[in-house]
């Protein structure tokens, strides 16, 4: 059976806004064997790291593109973290937490999980805390210098498809599958997926977001987490005001191709960089109806 590389997509995002007739910068690196879960920066942006469903986490040089380390995993990775320049921490869906050096790709150490396969997972910001969520069981809060578990949080009634803590650790947005569920007169009604919004200190429930027709698969904080970013199966991409908890912005991001998977704020917090099956586009922030780059037809939109 022929294996097909995956192609791992960063956007380099340094375009003035309203910049529409200008391409980004785009590198392409070719070696995950299966779906790119994660990637990360490390802090001083010289490397870049990838996670996937192959097994494997990769260490790339952010300005030649070059890989400097593939490092082999006993699961699917589901997230990567530099905790510093010197240490990525990476999480799988074995529930465990490895951490390598990164100049050398060394395993420095190594938290197993339990026995439950994991559907998602998140790190924070610098790599100090670890969040997993069971297959249909509740999310778990780890701090990764001790392996103390912070909190449990339980309350989505389907799957958890991603996961994301805020720029400054202090709170956690999980979003979950669509569901059937039975209602008084015995029908079967589908329930969309939701977001939830966690108290990482208490693991008290803060808000549910609403506003996505079927499941929501992907979460980004913005920078100044101001903003939170969710994607969604009917391929609409929501901003949240996350002081207010209002729905600012909507975008239709796939035009009919197919659900939205993953979605990113540039550093400046000005764009939304969104993927579905089809593509990636990205979208300026000031301007709703405006599509900056599309990387299906590779030219301005």
């Amino acid at each position: 059976m022929k294996r097909f590389s995956y192609l791992l997509a960063v956007l380099l995002f340094h375009l003035p806004v309203g910049a529409q007739n200008v391409r980004p910068e785009l590198t392409l690196q070719i070696g995950h064997m299966a779906r790119i879960t994660g990637v990360a920066s490390s802090p001083d942006g010289s490397l870049m790291a990838s996670g996937g469903m192959d097994e494997t986490a990769k260490i790339w040089d952010a300005k030649t593109g070059a890989l400097r380390f593939s490092l082999p995993l006993e699961a699917p990775v589901l997230a990567v973290e530099f905790q510093s320049d010197a240490l990525l921490v990476i999480a799988d869906a074995a529930g465990t937490l490895s951490a390598y050096e990164t100049k050398t790709g060394a395993l420095r150490g190594r938290q197993e999980g339990g026995k439950l396969e994991m559907s998602a997972a998140a790190l924070s910001k610098g790599g100090k805390l670890a969040a997993f969520a069971a297959t249909g069981g509740p999310i778990e809060i780890r701090d990764l210098t001790t392996g103390r578990q912070v909190a449990v949080l339980d309350g989505h009634p389907t799957k958890v498809l991603a996961m994301a803590f805020s720029p400054d650790g202090t709170t956690l947005a999980s979003c979950s599958d669509a569901f059937q569920e039975k209602t008084a007169s015995e029908e079967i009604a589908r329930r969309a997926g939701d977001i939830r919004l966690w108290n990482v200190a208490d693991g008290e429930l803060i808000k549910i977001l609403r506003g996505h027709a079927l499941s929501v698969n992907g979460l980004a904080w913005s920078p100044d987490g101001s903003r939170l970013a969710s994607v969604g199966e009917s391929g609409t991409a929501i901003v949240w005001d996350s002081r207010t908890f209002a729905e600012v912005e909507e975008f239709n991001t796939s035009q009919g191709q197919g659900r939205a998977t993953s979605v990113a704020f540039s550093p400046d917090n000005q764009r939304l960089l969104v993927s579905w099956r089809a593509g990636i586009k990205a979208f300026d922030l000031k301007d709703e109806n405006t599509a900056l780059w599309s990387y299906k037809s590779e030219k301005p939109v």
